[in-house]
């Protein structure tokens, strides 16, 4: 017993501060935000930012024993834009981005990895489909081979 509480300290104290790193990443994170919101003229989200900031700080300094009513109620006041709006102008960037994946493809293919190639190929092709449907489209498969990409690219790295 006299070995395992020292350990569970140790334990307790490093989850402690890295919730305290966690409340000031946000906070900056916030920051950013309300900058941006400021330029783009949305006083409204840039004052909710800088007061959502200001209370990660505040938290961060009470070691998180921090009452988070206002937060919240200000977190559900952000103006967030939809996140996937739909496209009802151009769609001419689709066959761009597809010759794009066909390059990609082909690097793959260059570099042995069939895999991958035959993903930038599908990812093209999905591309040219939405353009023929003039843009009305189901994206689940082209979001899933994207991140399917992403993770392999993390695992490279």
């Amino acid at each position: 017993m006299k070995l395992l509480f020292p350990s569970l300290l140790f334990a307790s104290s490093a989850l402690a501060e890295n919730a305290g790193h966690s409340f000031l990443d946000t906070a900056l994170t916030y920051d950013k935000k309300a900058t941006i919101s400021h330029k783009a003229g949305d006083t409204n989200n840039a004052a909710i930012y800088t007061r959502l900031a200001a209370i990660k700080r505040e938290a961060y300094a009470a070691n998180g024993k921090y009452d988070w009513s206002e937060y919240h109620k200000l977190s559900s006041q952000l103006n967030h834009p939809p996140k996937h709006q739909p496209k009802t102008t151009q769609h001419s960037g689709f066959e761009e981005t597809a010759k794009k994946y066909d390059k990609l493809a082909a690097d793959a293919h260059q570099l042995g990895k069939t895999s991958e190639a035959a993903t930038y190929e599908r990812l093209a092709a999905i591309k040219r489909e939405a353009h023929a449907a003039d843009g009305k489209y189901d994206w689940s498969e082209y979001h899933k081979l994207e991140a399917r990409l992403k993770n392999a690219k993390k695992l490279n790295d």
